[in-house]
């Protein structure tokens, strides 16, 4: 991971092969401003998300602050259970509007390396790797898009993303609503 982008992107660029504007994680001075209609998060913004697993409850999304995590300006979100389980997730958007999950942490032990989390372009399949022989330990792959997420207090939402997020040995959905952000999350 570098903030200024994967070293063979920029070689690839250099060669004429791609143009700079097709190098995906390049950061600059704004990547916590996000622009992405399936992350429309800013400082301050609050809202509950539904879990849905063993047992259903909300859990509490707080962006908190912007942030410097590996050399990227973040915006940091908080999600709280309502037992007092914290994750904290540092989010940034590339300048090809790709959205990164740069780090996170739960209950302060480290849980990702940083990974595309929402493609600039949803499409089903999508995956955040591109090597078939190397699947990471982190990674995010679009199961499902558009797709209905059935929501309490929201009722039925069009147009939403099912993204399966892989966590080292853990594993879940989230659901992420155009204009919302993420709304729901789902146990495997």
């Amino acid at each position: 991971f570098s903030s200024t982008g994967y070293a063979r992107d920029q070689f690839r660029a250099a060669m004429g092969e791609v143009s700079p504007e097709e190098i995906s994680g390049v950061f600059n001075a704004t990547s916590a401003v996000l622009t992405h209609p399936y992350a429309p998060w800013k400082v301050g913004h609050q809202n509950n998300v539904y879990y849905e697993g063993k047992i259903r409850q909300q859990v509490e999304l707080e962006v908190l602050a912007m942030e410097d995590m590996l050399g990227v300006n973040c915006l940091t979100l908080l999600l709280t259970d309502p037992v007092g389980k914290r994750e904290t997730r540092w989010i940034a958007e590339d300048s090809n509007q790709n959205v990164w999950l740069v780090h996170s942490s739960g209950d302060g032990i480290s849980q990702s390396e940083p990974f595309i989390l929402i493609p600039a372009n949803p499409e089903n399949g999508w995956k955040s790797w591109e090597n078939a022989s190397a699947i990471p330990l982190n990674y995010s792959v679009i199961m499902k898009f558009p797709a209905i997420t059935r929501v309490p207090k929201l009722s039925s939402l069009s147009d939403c993303i099912h993204v399966l997020i892989k966590h080292h040995d853990s594993g879940h959905m989230e659901s992420y609503a155009n204009g919302l952000g993420l709304v729901k999350f789902f146990n495997l």
